[in-house]
């Protein structure tokens, strides 16, 4: 995935850790996180108890222009097709219409800094946003961002980052919430989370459609 591509498409900034001189890691140019909201609210039927009846699937080619107006045109086609091509990204979808979008970038990373390449590499994912529609139960956001962990830590995913603007409180707040623990930044204008996924127990309780 083009790092240039990335930095250049998205309106906002998002920067994750980087990788020794050895190892050049991407780096995603984004704004605050995770949270986006389209304009466009969704009527979600519910059923007899009151639950909001949606299902969570992972994000095919098919989605790409739907997620990129999700996001109010701030991801462009292109952008999108990129992260959803790793096969990580997961959305959810009421009344026939997608009402989330879980964007993932994987990418590999040193295992011991120390070592270099010698070492090894593991694979890691940055969090890059969380999309809804307008008025959205925040339980959908939280479970389909829940639910991209999850698929992560199942393919065998060592961490999972995400990063906010230092200023967004909901944003860290959000971030926290899913299990990411938040580490030193070199960058003061933004708060950057991480966690181990062996440690984490990611679960949207909802099962994701292929």
């Amino acid at each position: 995935m083009a790092c240039a591509l990335l930095a250049a498409a998205c309106a906002y900034t998002l920067r994750t850790p980087s990788l020794s001189s050895a190892l050049p890691r991407p780096s995603v140019t984004r704004g605050a996180l995770p949270i986006a909201r389209a304009t466009d609210e969704v009527k979600i039927a519910t059923d007899i108890k009151g639950a909001p009846i949606w299902d969570l699937r992972m994000a095919t080619a098919t989605d790409v222009d739907e997620i990129s107006r999700l996001s109010k045109s701030l991801l462009p086609p292109d952008v999108v097709s990129a992260l959803v091509s790793s096969g990580f990204c997961v959305v959810g979808e009421a009344s026939g219409k997608l009402v989330t979008a879980a964007l993932v970038h994987v990418f590999s990373s040193l295992k011991d800094k120390s070592k270099g390449i010698d070492g090894g590499l593991e694979q890691c994912a940055d969090l890059i946003t969380v999309l809804t529609t307008a008025n959205l139960p925040a339980e959908l956001k939280e479970k389909t961002a829940l639910a991209a962990l999850k698929r992560l830590k199942a393919e065998g995913f060592a961490e999972a980052w995400c990063s906010v603007s230092a200023k967004d409180e909901e944003g860290a707040k959000f971030v926290a919430k899913l299990g990411l623990e938040e580490k030193p930044s070199a960058n003061k204008a933004l708060a950057t989370f991480q966690a181990r996924l062996i440690a984490m127990n990611p679960d949207p309780q909802k099962k994701v459609k292929e």
